[in-house]
């Protein structure tokens, strides 16, 4: 498999001198296409500055981070901002839909904020994706209409529409109840399975685990343990 992000020696120190916060140190990584990792570690190991390194939401203070071959921990900002809305999807606790827009037209925000106008095609294109997320005939709700599940369903949705190189989901299940999470963990590895993706969920949560193909295990910033998932090669298409 290609790997479609690479972290090599990354560094990420908060603050200077006897106070400084190393949240990374010298942490290398590989993430391959087609396949669901699952980023886990106790509060303070490092998963959340993994994520913002390898997403280009933060720079890392020293090392590389190469996204499908691309250079971007030396990205200048507008081109980061390019690239995160083209080739990155995101799945995020909280959900972050606009309370103002319909599940549909949340789905379809990407696609308008690169300048793509409304199109049949591409109405058609989220509606399909809201059906395939289990939301057929809920299109035109608002998320306050919806349940926490079904607003993160719409996120899920939203996080693949433009097929991005990876999706990152942070924390994707923390504020669902237990039957609820397992449905969204399902689609998540459904992603892999049905649209190729390449998905990265960062969590505590331990059920991550038997559905990824792969763990990574951080403890203190460091990389600890790279072990295949219970759901290794599930994700992997021939």
């Amino acid at each position: 498999m290609d790997a479609v992000l690479e972290l090599e020696h990354v560094t990420r120190t908060y603050g200077h001198g006897p106070h400084a916060v190393h949240a990374l140190r010298d942490l290398d990584a590989r993430l391959y296409a087609h396949s669901l990792t699952a980023v886990m570690g106790p509060s303070g190991s490092g998963k959340s500055t993994f994520l913002q390194c390898a997403a280009g939401l933060d720079s890392p203070t020293s090392g590389s981070v190469r996204l499908a071959g691309r250079e971007i921990s030396t990205m200048g900002e507008r081109k980061l901002t390019r690239l995160r809305r083209e080739r990155i999807g995101f799945v995020f606790q909280s959900f972050n839909l606009l309370p103002t827009l319909t599940a549909q037209e949340n789905v379809l925000l990407p696609l308008r904020l690169g300048g793509r106008r409304r199109s049949a095609p591409n109405t058609d294109r989220a509606r399909r994706m809201l059906a395939r997320v289990g939301l057929a005939g809920r299109e035109d709700a608002r998320p306050g209409e919806l349940s926490g599940g079904q607003q993160q369903r719409v996120a899920i949705a939203r996080a693949l529409i433009t097929e991005p190189d990876v999706v990152f989901a942070d924390e994707p299940t923390g504020a669902l109840d237990q039957d609820t999470a397992a449905g969204v963990l399902r689609l998540l590895r459904e992603a892999v399975s049905a649209y190729g993706a390449t998905v990265v969920v960062v969590t505590h949560a331990p059920a991550v685990a038997a559905l990824a193909d792969r763990v990574l295990r951080l403890a203190d910033g460091r990389l600890a343990h790279d072990t295949a998932g219970a759901g290794a090669g599930a994700g992997v298409r021939a």
